[in-house]
């Protein structure tokens, strides 16, 4: 029995990680939305902010259902959607990024958002 709920807290804890931080997500998306006031800056950032709504519910749906462990084909579903997401997030952020200090801090702003859905893949695998 010790084994069981042992192999299931990896995916427990990067599941209320995933939680946490996208609730944290959606409070900074909100006063981001907030603080544009005029239509020309809502047109220039919408695409960034519609990827961004998606990263958060994919991460908020993944926290939620590998935190309840049900659905286990649904929580590798959203482990690889997460992945590529970052993934996506990632290469973005290396194009935009116009020199090397801003490469390397992409890099190290990015890395948690690859970290995590591994972890997560990892965490389904040994509960499973």
């Amino acid at each position: 029995m010790a084994q069981k709920t042992r192999s299931g807290l990896l995916l427990k804890i990067v599941s209320l990680v995933l939680l946490a931080l996208a609730i944290y997500a959606i409070v900074v998306t909100i006063i981001g939305f907030v603080k544009l006031n005029s239509f020309e800056a809502i047109g220039a950032g919408i695409a960034s902010n519609v990827v961004r709504l998606i990263v958060i519910a994919v991460a908020f749906f993944a926290g939620w259902f590998g935190f309840t462990a049900r659905r286990k084909a649904l929580c590798y579903l959203l482990a690889i959607v997460m992945l590529i997401l970052a993934a996506y997030c990632f290469i973005i952020d290396i194009i935009g990024s116009t020199s090397i200090s801003g490469v390397i801090a992409s890099l190290i702003s990015d890395i948690l958002f690859i970290l995590l859905p591994i972890l997560y893949f990892i965490g389904l695998k040994k509960s499973a």
